[in-house]
């Protein structure tokens, strides 16, 4: 490895055959990176409250054969690896004595998603790879990759007319579900990524989440009730979808919700549309039944027994 100060770039390009892809793993830190092909680029995610700030890395070539690599940056050290500034790509030269292959290292603060899928994910589940590379929550001086199948939808009822789709996905693993952690959340099969396509701010949701489940934390009987949900980058099929959030389901597991027996005969309900606000009939029944009617003209479904 050199500087581009010790070699000069157009002789070296003008010597050596250009490729658009070498079969090669690359690790910074000897942390595994993230290759988008669609991007032809190297991801590297951060877990760093300021993504303006610096560090060094190093940077490692594994392959069947040898690679040398020229980091384009004036700030490369021979000892230190290269200091960079995580606002901006690093563009790395990889070669050999015949041939050599131009591509990027990016940075991200935020875990990335990618879906992969033979077909536009449709209203109804069809089967899906998924991948999202972040830090690890156990080490987060570590990175991981993690690959399961998953078995994806459109969710919503309005929503899913919205550009911006959301889906609703249950991870599996052959013929049955598979129950995993990710960004720290508690073990499960069943997960949203939410677009929050109407909320411009992009916090609305994650802050209110976060109030619930610190007013729920004083709440003993109903501690594990918490919701986690973290932000992600989404690709589909390494094409950027943009900014989404990735959190928990909400459904009877979530809720400590028991099977049905002799004693557990209650039914856990879910709105799924609205009445219609109709001003003269709430000044009319405001002081008798008004609460009772909208809940009959409401429809639920169930979501579970306790």
């Amino acid at each position: 490895m050199v500087s581009k100060n010790e070699i000069n770039l157009e002789e070296l390009k003008k010597s050596l055959k250009e490729e658009t892809k070498f079969d090669i793993e690359l690790k910074l830190n000897n942390n595994q990176t993230y290759y988008n092909a669609v991007e032809d680029a190297y991801f590297y995610c951060l877990d760093v409250k300021d993504a303006n700030s610096y560090k060094d890395l190093n940077l490692k070539i594994y392959a069947k054969e040898k690679y040398k690599y020229i980091i384009d940056d004036e700030k490369y050290s021979t000892e230190k690896g290269f200091f960079i500034d995580f606002t901006k790509p690093v563009d790395v030269i990889i070669y050999n004595d015949k041939e050599y292959w131009q591509t990027q290292i990016k940075f991200s603060n935020l875990p990335i998603v990618n879906i992969i899928s033979a077909y536009e994910v449709p209203p109804y589940y069809q089967e899906t790879d998924f991948q999202i590379y972040s830090p690890n929550y156990k080490d987060k001086e570590k990175m991981q990759l993690i690959e399961t199948k998953a078995q994806m939808k459109i969710r919503g009822g309005t929503s899913w007319m919205f550009p911006k789709k959301q889906y609703k996905m249950t991870l599996t693993y052959g013929e049955k579900k598979n129950n995993l952690s990710f960004l720290g959340m508690k073990a499960d099969e069943d997960y949203i990524l939410d677009a929050m396509w109407n909320d411009y701010s992009k916090i609305r949701t994650k802050l209110s989440f976060d109030i619930w489940n610190q007013i729920n934390s004083y709440n003993v009987s109903y501690d594990e009730i918490d919701i986690h949900m973290e932000y992600v980058e989404a690709y589909m099929n390494q094409q950027y979808h943009g900014l989404y959030m990735l959190k928990e389901f909400v459904d009877w597991k979530k809720l400590g919700v028991k099977k049905f027996n002799e004693t557990n005969t209650g039914i856990v309900l879910k709105g799924d549309e609205y009445a219609d606000w109709n001003q003269e009939t709430y000044e009319k029944d405001k002081n008798t039944d008004f609460v009772l009617r909208i809940f009959n003209e409401v429809s639920f479904k169930s979501i579970g027994l306790f």
